[in-house]
């Protein structure tokens, strides 16, 4: 039986339940100065018996607006003190119930909550430790008595477990909502934080930081705390290799050098967190405006570029795990004509003109969270092209 339909009224107004109604009785059982003035008295029925005096404030406030005149005193029984007490810790939850989610208390108390042994995993699965990568705090250990310990961790759900949570995904199952893929493990306050703050906590985020913890934990097995600080370091290495020869992007007759730039971290590290890379201008190199796969996608960001640097910085979300090239962009190089010839206009006939490339001394700079700025380098050397114009 719903919780609602624990009290009933005997006058006109019996059985109609609006939300007006609901909140005024959750309120009146829990007010202090009510609970003070108003006595439980035995009734023949084994049932409590509240007052008039109570029961008239609930009909002022729960009556059919279309019935005139007097409100003649409610009786309002109880079933028993438990009942009372049931419906007090309900309306902790939610004083405000609207009359339609008042008749579906036994869906709104419905939760995908995980079981005692997914808990204990996503704990176990992270050493214990909070998986914010900005605290990291222990969330257990032992307590005074030597038969029990202390716990402030929290098996938080990803995507909230029950409709209007934070983060809901209407797309997933119940069962879906219960396993480990949709929890996460974190101190009481960080579960606290990222409910609250879910436009900047999104799933996303969690899920990385979920991944970086998972990572850091597995790294750490059988190590010693030294080695744990040498292992769990990123190492993130330049990846810049040719593409190809192909048609100018600006100027289809024309060609143009083609790179592929990204990052790359060592096998057996850490993962690299807010990762980035800036190159500088002068080696003769420009972005294509059209990405990595000429879709407008890039690997990472593009950030507002110094004036010597153009630079590319990922965020929260964006990782790179050991033994992980990252592919950011494409990168073009212009040619020269060795030849002279202009195409004319309008084309008459093809012409094959000689293009050269000059050599290209790349320098630039790789970051993440961690780590120390790391400076790399690479080299290619000048090349000659016939073009068909």
């Amino acid at each position: 039986m719903p919780a609602c339909r624990m009290f009933k009224t005997s006058s006109t107004a019996a059985g109609r339940w609006n939300a007006q109604g609901f909140r005024i009785r959750l309120l009146v059982l829990l007010h202090p100065a009510r609970r003070r003035s108003t006595k439980f008295d035995a009734h023949p029925s084994g049932c409590y018996h509240r007052t008039a005096g109570w029961s008239s404030l609930v009909a002022r406030w729960a009556h059919n607006p279309k019935v005139g005149g007097s409100n003649p005193p409610p009786a309002t029984n109880i079933c028993n003190h438990l009942g009372a007490l049931f419906l007090s810790a309900l309306s902790k939850l939610s004083v405000n119930c609207p009359y339609s989610q008042a008749q579906k208390w036994p869906d709104i108390l419905m939760r995908d909550d995980f079981s005692e042994e997914v808990k204990r995993t996503l704990a176990a699965r992270v050493n214990y430790f909070c998986s914010n990568p900005d605290c990291r705090a222990q969330t257990t250990g032992p307590q005074v008595d030597p038969s029990k310990v202390l716990n402030v961790g929290v098996a938080a759900h990803i995507t909230a477990a029950s409709d209007g949570g934070p983060r809901y995904d209407v797309a997933l199952t119940s069962e879906e909502r219960r396993t480990l893929g949709n929890g996460i493990w974190l101190c009481q306050n960080c579960a606290k934080i990222i409910d609250n703050d879910i436009l900047r906590f999104t799933a996303e985020l969690l899920r990385a930081w979920k991944t970086v913890a998972e990572d850091r934990a597995r790294i750490a097995i059988g190590k010693t705390s030294r080695d744990i600080d040498a292992v769990v370091a990123p190492r993130l290495e330049l990846y810049l290799e040719f593409l190809r020869i192909d048609r100018d992007i600006d100027s289809p007759r024309e060609p143009a050098r083609y790179f592929i730039l990204g990052i790359k971290n060592g096998e057996s590290c850490g993962t690299a967190k807010f990762p980035g890379i800036r190159y500088r201008r002068s080696c003769g190199l420009v972005v294509n405006r059209f990405g990595i796969n000429g879709s407008f996608g890039f690997g990472l960001p593009q950030s507002p570029s110094e004036s010597e640097w153009e630079a590319f910085r990922g965020g929260s979300d964006q990782v790179v795990h050991p033994g992980e090239t990252l592919k950011i962009t494409q990168l073009l190089q212009g040619g020269r004509n060795l030849d002279g010839v202009r195409q004319p206009f309008p084309i008459a006939r093809s012409i094959d003109s000689r293009w050269r490339f000059d050599s290209v001394k790349f320098q630039c700079e790789i970051s993440a969270e961690g780590i120390a700025r790391v400076s790399a380098e690479k080299s290619f050397t000048e090349q000659t092209v016939t073009w068909r114009m």
